[in-house]
């Protein structure tokens, strides 16, 4: 992997979040079926050094179903510190994240400054992905629904065989256009998915400013995919 091949040269090699698959797969049993989807286990313990990943990123940052109450946002701060103490309330996850990384982010610079080791340390934000999960605020700062545009073209081409449209969430039927105020609002809870996600890089950022080495890190971002929203029928 690439964390691995940093350490193998010299690299302390530092994760925090959803880097691989996150846990789901296993190793070690001679029955392939018995060793989960594939996925790397623990977030593949050999590419991280000792004591420093996010070993069950499920457990403590999941991507959490919106309640009832969290239709329009999560009843937070702008920064994502829950505003009631309901002590099953689930945190947010890329808030459980970005503190982790902190934290390890300040580990990783004294040890560079003490010892000279370079560091390799990714942290895997999980927003903006299902369900769009993120503190109400950032609504504030964002056009309202009725101003946000729907996809041009809305449902898949009839030329497409159905083989192609492989999930049923959110768009079940890609040939058949979600009303304009369904994709409005998924549009909308995206952008605040963004804007949220985006808000927790920059507190990273921020940490690594007052560190003293914004200037001589390589910062990289980097992400899967992105959302059709209705585009395509998808």
């Amino acid at each position: 992997t690439v964390p691995q091949h940093f350490k193998q040269n010299g690299y302390l090699t530092l994760q925090t979040g959803k880097v691989f698959h996150t846990e789901e797969g296993g190793c070690g049993n001679l029955d392939p079926q018995a060793n989960g989807p594939g996925m790397p286990p623990n977030s593949d313990p050999r590419s991280w050094d000792r004591g420093l990943t996010m070993p069950e990123v499920n457990a403590v940052a999941n991507m959490w179903p919106t309640s009832s109450s969290e239709q329009h946002g999560v009843p937070a701060s702008l920064l994502g510190i829950l505003n009631h103490t309901d002590p099953d309330a689930h945190q947010l996850a890329d808030r459980v994240i970005s503190s982790d990384a902190l934290l390890k982010l300040r580990l990783a610079v004294d040890n560079l400054d003490r010892t000279g080791q370079p560091f390799f340390m990714v942290a895997g934000f999980r927003k903006p992905h299902l369900p769009f999960r993120f503190p109400a605020p950032w609504l504030d700062y964002l056009p309202s629904e009725p101003e946000i545009a729907v996809a041009a073209h809305p449902t898949l081409h009839e030329s497409v065989p159905p083989l192609a449209h492989c999930d049923k969430a959110p768009q079940s039927n890609p040939w058949v256009p979600v009303d304009n105020t369904t994709a409005r609002s998924w549009r909308l809870n995206y952008y605040a998915s963004v804007a949220w996600m985006d808000s927790q890089v920059g507190r990273v950022l921020d940490e690594l400013e007052r560190l003293g080495h914004a200037r001589d890190t390589a910062v990289v971002l980097h992400s899967d995919h992105g959302w059709s929203l209705g585009e395509h029928g998808e």
